[in-house]
């Protein structure tokens, strides 16, 4: 091999290592994007709470007051002008159960429909009619009915879908038989993985094929 082969190797090699050396760079930059884009989402659910559970609270004329210690560790002190009217508006007369403003999937009443629905999705963990997500909805958000949820809903999954946050899966082509779910449990075929496979009480009318 003459002395400009070596050379022109050397060369070579010498870009291949750094190219490689950059593509870990970047994979790193992504995994941190994604990891910061993750947290900005989960910081917005979580601002948004906090928001909810002010918002009931000053309704009911009560505060809340956030202190910090030296060590930089927060507190919150509550204050009640009026405990009668805020015990009133938790416990209803004809329930005793205390409406739940605050899930504990995240799941609260100031987030965006799009987000309501894929928490109830991720909640099922598998693909869904979206009679089933109605249904979840108006249990936890009593007061709008599955009727107008079901038209929140599908807005909902259409804009998901059209993101790519959603796939909706028709059995045997059957619009009415559409189940909704993540993108991740679906093979490679396209088919529905079977830990995800969705519950076929929610099938409507006749969805089998029949060859004549």
């Amino acid at each position: 091999m003459s002395l400009s082969d070596i050379l022109s190797l050397n060369q070579h090699n010498y870009y291949r290592r750094i190219d490689m050396e950059l593509s870990i760079i970047k994979k790193q930059l992504d995994d941190l994007f994604k990891e910061r884009d993750e947290a900005s989402h989960k910081l917005i659910e979580i601002e948004g709470a906090i928001k909810a559970l002010n918002n009931l609270l000053e309704s009911q004329g009560s505060s809340i007051s956030i202190e910090q210690n030296g060590s930089g560790e927060r507190s919150s002190k509550l204050y009640y002008k009026n405990p009668a009217s805020l015990a009133a508006s938790l416990i209803g007369e004809e329930d005793s159960q205390k409406k739940k403003y605050v899930f504990d999937d995240g799941y609260h009443v100031n987030l965006s429909n799009r987000n309501k629905v894929k928490l109830v999705i991720k909640s099922f963990n598998k693909f869904v009619h979206n009679r089933q997500i109605s249904e979840e909805l108006h249990a936890r958000e009593p007061e709008i009915s599955e009727d107008d949820w079901a038209k929140k809903v599908s807005g909902a999954l259409s804009s998901l879908r059209q993101k790519n946050q959603l796939v909706n899966y028709a059995v045997n082509g059957y619009n009415r038989n559409t189940f909704w779910g993540s993108p991740k449990w679906l093979d490679d075929n396209g088919e529905i993985i079977s830990d995800y496979m969705y519950d076929e009480e929610y099938l409507q009318g006749d969805s089998e094929t029949i060859t004549i």
